[in-house]
């Protein structure tokens, strides 16, 4: 194993904690529960919890339902993956 491994292991881990903090502040800001979101985004109670304690990374269409189950504007995506 390659130290560019470990390394790129933890930037992920905290990547995913780091968004999953703020999907689930964006969520309780929306009054939503986990399964609220869920049935929005067509997705499993069970992804919606395992993506905000940051145990799992939404694939590219679980994010984009998200983001519209949340009604989430451009400044605010760009904000929720720190490209703003």
């Amino acid at each position: 194993m390659d130290f560019r491994d470990d390394e790129r292991r933890k930037i992920e881990s905290e990547y995913k904690g780091r968004l999953g903090i703020k999907l689930k502040e964006l969520r309780l800001t929306k009054g939503m529960s986990q399964l609220d979101l869920a049935l929005e985004a067509d997705l499993a109670r069970t992804q919606i919890s395992r993506i905000e304690n940051g145990q799992a990374s939404p694939t590219i269409l679980s994010f984009l339902g998200i983001v519209k189950a949340l009604n989430l504007s451009n400044n605010q995506v760009l904000d929720l993956l720190e490209l703003k």
